[in-house]
């Protein structure tokens, strides 16, 4: 019974391991995406995915990759590439409580990474207008709340000189 719950186990983990690289095309190492591995990219070595793992630890720019998905910490291939109102609803998606949160009081750490994702200059000027603008933005579905942040930047005069237009 040893021999047999041992091979199950080599067997699954070799199918895990093999369908894992085998669908997988992403751009980095074992040690995943983030800063690390732009700067290490998907090399085999040993030592240069602790290099990597290392960086992401230490800058905790993974956590904020996965959350805005830059530094090529993507779902898939096609995140990067998808429209604004999609990209805006991935972040709420995956920062939802803090954003609420920040959003409020129009400041936090959230709100500044939500300003880089739209292409604001000024995250001062997003955080007034999420602010006052908290109970319109703010619904029950991610992704009418994403459009609803598009729409305060396109039609808020203030936000639309401080954004960059070609997100929205």
């Amino acid at each position: 019974m040893k021999k047999f719950a041992k091979l199950s186990a080599i067997v699954l983990g070799a199918v895990l391991v093999l369908s894992t690289n085998a669908f997988a095309k992403r751009s980095y190492g074992l040690a995943g995406c983030g800063l690390g591995s732009i700067a290490f990219g998907d090399s085999e070595m040993v030592s240069a995915q602790i290099m990597a793992a290392t960086t992401n630890g230490s800058t905790g720019n993974q956590a904020f990759g996965i959350s805005s998905g830059t530094s090529g910490c993507t779902a898939d291939d096609d995140v990067a590439a998808a429209p604004t109102v999609e990209r805006i609803q991935y972040f709420v998606d995956a920062n939802h409580s803090s954003l609420i949160k920040e959003a409020a009081r129009g400041e936090g750490e959230t709100l500044a990474s939500l300003s880089t994702l739209v292409g604001c200059q000024n995250t001062k000027v997003l955080g007034q207008a999420m602010k006052a603008n908290y109970k319109k933005v703010f619904k029950n579905d991610t992704q009418a709340t994403a459009q609803n942040i598009v729409d305060m930047i396109k039609n808020d005069q203030n936000l639309a000189q401080a954004c960059s237009q070609d997100i929205i």
